[in-house]
């Protein structure tokens, strides 16, 4: 009988444990939700990153845990987002919240990549690209809340490699990111480190452009698209055809962005040769590398 009381005493000590210990993660959750649903932004950006960090690794072929993201953006509750969000995703973030801090930022700490609001103040975005672009060839991200196709043109004439719209999706800023970092600072060397076409000479292991042995000073995705076109030879590739292979992805306005890359490219040609054209249009379609160059029609 008494050791029959024992084991009734046994059992309810264990339900009794077995009952706290839900309580208290139930209670733990129960605050969790409380915080979150009060938060409403909070929530969002939470939810997706719990999402985002499923797969990270597979998804990514090279390794990002030891790139530097400057992020300069002058709204706080934006760029702290941003910045748990891309940290969240094994990324180094060190944030300006204007133009000047940017440039001293962008000096000292020598990002792999930049991600550059237009409207800020003491100096633009615009003029901080300019700047950036005098000296460095790191890839940089624009974006802005002007939704216009001219400030989007104005921003890759001025040296940007992408360009994001406001308000944009975590996951789309980290996708575009992922896939910057990984055409810029990843070779394809399969057809050998140097490809020659002519006075065009197209260097590999350096990732340079070079005519008749000196080099043009391309933007990375300026230079990709090159590296693209050489590689397809004499074959034409159409605008989306470009926006796939060297941006990752297609998108609305995607014609008008490979247009801007191609008109910036041939500008610095020309600075070599007025009389020839290294990119050849088909008409209606998109462009082809010219083998010999072809003259200029002015």
């Amino acid at each position: 009988m008494a050791c029959a009381v024992s084991d009734y005493v046994g059992l309810l000590i264990g339900i009794e444990q077995r009952f706290c210990r839900v309580f208290l993660i139930a209670g733990r959750y129960y605050w969790l939700c409380v915080e979150l649903l009060t938060n409403r932004s909070r929530f969002n950006w939470w939810f997706s990153a719990k999402i985002e960090q499923v797969g990270t690794f597979d998804r990514c072929e090279v390794d990002m845990s030891i790139a530097t993201i400057l992020l300069v953006e002058d709204d706080a509750n934006i760029s702290s987002m941003i910045k748990e969000y891309l940290e969240n995703n094994n990324f180094k973030v060190v944030v300006a919240a204007d133009g000047e801090a940017a440039l001293c930022l962008f000096a000292s700490v020598k990002p792999r990549l930049v991600i550059l609001d237009v409207l800020l103040p003491k100096i633009t975005g615009t003029e901080v690209c300019r700047i950036i672009r005098k000296t460095s060839d790191v890839p940089i991200i624009m974006a802005t809340a002007l939704n216009d196709d001219i400030d989007r043109i104005v921003g890759l004439e001025i040296g940007a490699d992408d360009y994001l719209s406001k308000p944009f999706h975590p996951r789309e800023l980290l996708a575009r990111v992922r896939n910057l970092l990984k055409r810029c600072y990843t070779g394809d060397a399969a057809d050998g480190p140097r490809s020659k076409n002519s006075r065009l000479t197209l260097d590999r292991e350096a990732r340079v452009v070079e005519i008749d042995g000196a080099i043009v000073k391309l933007t990375p995705t300026e230079y990709k698209i090159i590296e693209t076109l050489v590689a397809n030879g004499n074959r034409a590739l159409s605008r989306t055809q470009l926006a796939n292979l060297v941006l990752g992805y297609a998108f609305d306005g995607c014609e008008r962005t490979i247009d801007t890359h191609i008109k910036r490219i041939r500008g610095k040609f020309f600075e070599f040769d007025k009389q020839v054209d290294f990119i050849e249009t088909v008409r209606g379609f998109g462009y082809k590398i010219a083998i010999d160059g072809i003259a200029k029609n002015d």
